[in-house]
């Protein structure tokens, strides 16, 4: 079971992480060629294309496909200039902002600190801001979440529940209204802010 949310976990961190994400075929079904990284030479069952495959791993073949929905409709994870933290004019908030157990307050020396947060403001008018918490601890912890003027947060992925729930397509997400989300150990989780006007 962790083996599979790890796998999770890479591939969300791969779809949240800005330039072109590299994926090698199998990887969205949990393909692992044995262990075998350099199988290019291997013409046997080690480098074939195992299509049941797409059957017995067809929960995270669901994920890979939500995951890479969820990119698709944010330019923001695919932008051609440098984070600098600077504020937008179209959103009034910065283009990022770190996070570690508090808001505001990222752990970058700290020796033992096991969490990573940001929260990245939508690059086109009507792109949702999106806040990502990486908790690669063993424990679960209270995950404070950013008041936004006029931004709604709905919940998008949640590594720590099983398929379906681990994530939601945008139209059948519900809003989270609570200022914290529990956020389970080793896991990755995903807001989508939706602007609700003044």
């Amino acid at each position: 079971a962790l083996r599979r949310k790890q796998a999770k976990n890479f591939m969300a961190l791969l779809m949240l992480s800005q330039g072109v994400p590299m994926i090698q075929a199998g990887d969205e079904v949990l393909r692992t060629q044995g262990g075998n990284n350099n199988a290019w030479c291997q013409d046997n069952e080690i480098s074939w294309f195992d299509w049941r495959l797409t059957e017995k791993n067809c929960g995270m073949l669901r994920f890979t496909r939500e995951m890479i929905a969820l990119r698709r409709r944010h330019p923001s994870l695919m932008r051609r200039q440098f984070l600098t933290g600077e504020t937008l004019p179209p959103s009034g908030i910065p283009d990022i902002s770190w996070h570690g157990e508090n808001l505001g307050a990222p752990d970058w020396d700290g020796p033992v600190a096991q969490t990573l947060v940001f929260t990245l403001s939508g690059l086109q008018p009507g792109e949702p801001h999106l806040h990502v918490i990486a908790n690669m601890g063993d424990l679960g912890r209270e995950a404070p979440l950013p008041r936004l003027p006029g931004v709604r947060w709905y919940l998008a992925v949640d590594t720590t529940h099983r398929p379906p729930e681990d994530i939601t397509p945008r139209n059948s997400q519900r809003p989270w209204d609570a200022s914290t989300y529990p956020v389970g150990g080793r896991s990755v989780v995903v807001f989508e802010g939706e602007w609700q006007g003044a």
